[in-house]
């Protein structure tokens, strides 16, 4: 499966950001045309990543969740009115690209690296990453994050607020699980997603405030 995050980390990264991309540049086609109501494309927006993985992340997310159903809902409502607010003329859409991509291979990272939980198989995944395989993701990161700044400017900071929400909540569910498992990296990816989506339709306003009102004095 795509979402399977030890096997395809970089690879499904990048297909799942060309999706979330694409399905961004149609809507706002389609929107700017007429032909489609923007509450409803905010829903599509939201669901692309997911649609794509089969759904298989949000199993992990609701593993870890301190309260499934609440924390599910949160976080459909918390995706969903940062959707609203974008109104589909954005030209810095490419971030989205980059988003999935890091935070997939910072997942694959920290199953390499951090003590797995107990009766997880990440113990044996562990022992097949070498030096090499750790050096390439981390510059897969690195190149990511400089090229998706470089190329959408100002909205490189939902890349920031993505690698704040991943490494804060795979701290959490570290030490709530004593080790780290896929399920808490999916969890860690969800969440790293949503903090990257919510900064995503906020730069906006922020930079035309930013630029129309404190910088007019």
């Amino acid at each position: 499966m795509i979402a399977n995050v030890k096997k395809y980390a970089s690879v499904s990264g990048l297909i799942i950001g060309l999706f979330w991309a694409l399905c961004y540049y149609l809507l706002s086609v389609l929107i700017s045309a007429g032909w489609f109501p923007q509450p409803l494309a905010a829903g599509i927006l939201v669901a692309a990543p997911l649609v794509i993985t089969g759904g298989g992340r949000l199993k992990g997310f609701m593993d870890c969740a301190y309260d499934r159903t609440l924390s599910t809902v949160f976080l459909f409502f918390a995706f969903y009115a940062s959707a609203l607010s974008l109104d589909f003329e954005n030209e810095n859409y490419f971030i989205l690209i980059f988003i999935p991509l890091i935070l997939r291979c910072c997942g694959k990272i920290a199953l390499s690296v951090m003590p797995a939980s107990i009766g997880s198989d990440e113990e044996k995944f562990q022992k097949t990453v070498d030096n090499k395989k750790l050096a390439v993701w981390f510059a897969i990161v690195i190149i990511a994050a400089v090229l998706g700044t470089v190329i959408t400017k100002f909205y490189g900071l939902a890349i920031v607020a993505g690698l704040n929400g991943f490494f804060l909540t795979l701290m959490y569910a570290y030490r709530k699980n004593d080790g780290v498992s896929e399920s808490v990296v999916d969890y860690a990816m969800i969440n790293g997603e949503a903090w990257a989506f919510m900064m995503f339709a906020l730069v906006n306003p922020f930079v035309d405030y930013f630029m129309n009102k404190v910088l007019a004095f």
